[in-house]
Formats: C-alpha cells, sequence, structure tokens
C-alpha cells in the first residue's frame, strides 16, 4: 500500500497552470484583463467594486472553452514522446448584476474558476503517476457594492466552493501482456468552503479607471473519498484489500490584483494589471486511506508566489469592438515536483477578439487566446515513476482558449 502512494498527489489548478483567469470573451481577448475593466459586469468576478459603476441591470451567460496540447518527452534518457489524448473543457460562467439610482450594487456570479483534465491513456510511460485525472472547482459569488462619492466605489462578495477531483492510476511493481498493472480509482467531493474577497475602484472620469481587489485563500476538506481498485491478481497481497476510504484537504490560495483602464479618446481602451497569487501559502497535501490499513503522505512541497502581468486595448467602431492582449503567466510548481498530472510551464498569452452590439442592450463577444508554453526539461524530479526511478524528462505544452458570452443590459 505504501508503493501504491509514493508517487501519488493531488495537483490543484494554478496561476500560470490551469486557473481559468478569461472569466469573460471580452476579457478573454483582451489578454485577461479584468479588475479595473469598466462597464463590464463579468468584472465582479475580480473586483465585486465594479458593480456600483454598472447602472441598470446586466445578465451575462457564457463559457471558456480550453483545449490543451500536451507531449511528454522521456523518462531521461529515453526520447520516446508521449501524447496526452484530446481534452475539450468548458466551464461555464454566469453573472447577474442590478445598480441602483444611487450607486449601490448587487451581484451574483456562478464560475469555474479552477478547472483542470488529463488523460494520458492506460499504457504511457507515467501510468504509475497518473493515468487520467481532473480537479474542478465552482464557485458561487454574491457581492454588494457602494459608491462613495462620485468617484469611489467599495465592494464585497463571499465565496462559496465546491471542490471535485478524480484521479486514476495503475500501481505495482512489474507486468506483462497478460497480467496488466492494476489500477486505482481515487474520487471524491469536498464539503463547501468559505471565503471572501473585497475590492475598490477609482473613476474620476471616463479617461481613467483604476481597480484593486483582494481574494481570502480558502481551504476544502474531503472527508469521504472513495478508494476502489480493478484488476488486482488474486496473488498479489493487495487483493486482501476491500475499497475504501481516503481523506485530504487542498487549500486554494489568496490573490491581489491591481489594474487601470485609460481611455485616451472615446472610442479607445488601454488596459493592464497585475495578478499576485501566494501559492507559498500551499505547502503540502496529507493523504489518509481509511480501514483496513493508514497510510499518511506528504506531497507539493516548495510552491512559489507568482505575479502575472496582462496588457489589452479596445477599439469601438460603431457597433464592432475589436480588442487584442499579451499576458505573461510564470508557473508557480518547481521542476521537482512537477507532475504529469498537472504539467505547467511558464507561458506567454496572445490573444485577440470582436464584440458586436446586435441590438440596443444585447451583446456578442468572442475571444481567443493561444498560450505559447516555455519548453521545461526536469532533470531533477523528486516524483518516483518506478521504485528507484525518478520521472525526468521534457514538457511540450501549447493550449489555445476560446470564450464565447452573450450579454443583455436593461438600462
Amino acid at each position: 500500500m505504501g508503493a501504491m502512494l509514493n508517487a501519488w498527489c493531488i495537483s490543484p489548478a494554478a496561476a500560470g497552470g490551469f486557473q481559468v483567469s478569461g472569466f469573460s470573451a471580452r476579457a478573454t481577448g483582451m489578454g485577461s484583463v479584468l479588475v479595473g475593466l469598466p462597464g463590464e459586469p463579468t468584472t465582479m468576478y475580480a473586483n465585486p467594486a465594479a458593480l456600483a459603476f454598472l447602472g441598470g441591470t446586466h445578465l451575462s451567460l457564457g463559457t471558456t472553452v480550453s483545449l490543451p496540447d500536451y507531449h511528454f518527452i522521456g523518462v531521461s534518457p529515453s526520447q520516446a514522446s508521449s501524447k496526452m489524448n484530446t481534452q475539450v473543457l468548458f466551464p461555464p460562467n454566469a453573472c447577474l448584476t442590478h445598480t441602483f439610482p444611487g450607486g449601490v450594487g448587487i451581484g451574483i456570479a456562478a464560475t469555474i474558476p479552477y478547472s483542470m483534465k488529463t488523460d494520458w491513456g492506460e499504457e504511457w510511460v507515467g501510468n504509475r503517476i497518473v493515468t487520467s485525472s481532473e480537479l474542478r472547482t465552482s464557485q458561487i459569488t454574491p457581492a454588494v457594492a457602494l459608491r462613495i462619492g462620485k468617484h469611489w466605489s467599495l465592494g464585497i462578495g463571499l465565496q462559496v466552493v465546491f471542490f471535485r477531483m478524480d484521479l486514476n492510476r495503475r500501481f505495482g511493481e512489474f507486468s506483462t501482456p497478460e497480467t496488466p498493472l492494476p489500477t486505482v480509482y481515487m474520487t471524491g467531493s469536498a464539503d463547501v468552503a468559505y471565503g471572501f474577497e473585497v475590492g475598490t475602484m477609482y473613476t474620476p472620469g471616463e479617461f481613467l479607471t483604476l481597480g484593486l481587489s483582494l481574494k481570502s485563500r480558502t481551504r476544502s476538506m474531503i472527508d469521504e473519498g472513495t478508494v476502489a481498485y480493478s484488476g488486482v491478481p488474486l496473488e498479489s497481497s493487495v487483493s486482501v484489500l476491500p475499497n475504501s476510504t481516503f481523506s485530504t484537504s487542498v487549500t486554494l490560495p489568496d490573490q491581489v490584483r491591481g489594474g487601470v483602464s485609460i481611455r485616451p479618446i472615446p472610442e479607445l481602451l488601454l488596459s493592464g494589471e497585475a495578478n499576485l497569487v501566494r501559492w507559498s501559502t500551499f505547502k503540502n497535501i496529507i493523504v489518509r486511506i481509511g480501514s483496513p490499513q493508514y497510510e499518511q503522505r506528504i506531497e507539493q512541497n516548495g510552491w512559489k508566489d507568482v505575479i502575472a502581468l496582462r496588457a489589452g486595448v479596445e477599439l469601438s467602431l460603431s457597433d464592432i469592438a475589436l480588442r487584442g492582449g499579451i499576458a505573461y503567466e510564470p508557473s508557480p510548481i518547481p521542476d521537482a515536483e512537477l507532475r504529469p498530472s498537472m504539467p505547467d510551464a511558464d507561458r506567454l498569452i496572445y490573444a485577440a477578439g470582436i464584440g458586436y452590439a446586435v441590438e440596443e442592450g444585447l451583446m456578442l463577444d468572442l475571444g481567443i487566446q493561444f498560450m505559447s508554453h516555455r519548453l521545461r526539461t526536469v532533470t531533477d524530479s523528486r516524483v518516483q515513476s518506478a521504485p528507484g526511478s525518478y520521472f525526468n524528462g521534457t514538457y511540450d505544452l501549447a493550449s489555445t482558449v476560446v470564450g464565447l458570452n452573450i450579454s443583455y443590459s436593461w438600462k
């Protein structure tokens, strides 16, 4: 049983990893800038203070489709290449807001801020670490904002977080075509976790908007996750183990975002932001397997704080808005802790988008991002793919993200 857990981990999504940063198609097309973006209801995802300046009622519905294309070359010194099976992720987003004439704004948003899914197959070189996995955090955020005078606003929101994870892997030391390695399936849903977010926005005029927000960390606890086995040979000592349970906890980090939007002329909007994600608070994961045996492992050490930088531009031409953007998102994961259950690398993002005003109040938005990941070679891995063998090799990653939104406003 100890050998089974030796290379097992839960891999949470990370800024620069699988954190969903483009919560609307408008933001996706502008490099995921959001915290200081004016006149946009989905800005409440990043900054609840934006509610105070919207005016009227706004409804936005959409999704962010992610298309990862991942390869692993190794284990070193081998140059064999493994390609992850095609995955399509489409976390939805929705928000409804209303701002009263006095500058009091209320709203509720629902989204999936962290989403990750891998499927490397049953026979690939890292199948003792992961064959397939999925991690998903759903969040509902009710929020309220108050305008202070003409130019300032303050907002606060409640984070209601639902966390779920699935991880499948093979275990054991030797296999043949006639007797492949057994598989273990681990699935769990956490109790509801809570956090908060606060923000402020300053708009001295239409030419300038400043935004600043803080999101607290949240800790999700899985108490009754299930552990199931298949393909265990009768002669194996593991065959005496019935299906069992596991418990663990995952802490998603606190974040600080600051941004500015400048409108030098009415038709042109320039926006930028910095996003600090405090992944250093994520020190380990403790996994406990229930009866009849007890096992504890501490994994995922040494993560670091990261700052993502984003910039975007929007040009409004009658009923059409043209957008572009660029972003840099570093990885928080050191080489020694990098795992194929969440492959990650520093990435440069190129974005473009378009918005179309169908009629008064009705808007359609499309955004697309091309993510160029740095080629990442690991030579000092602490992840074991087999007894005495460490998972050194090269990760060659690329991703495409497409954002789609439809929104309607009642003034």
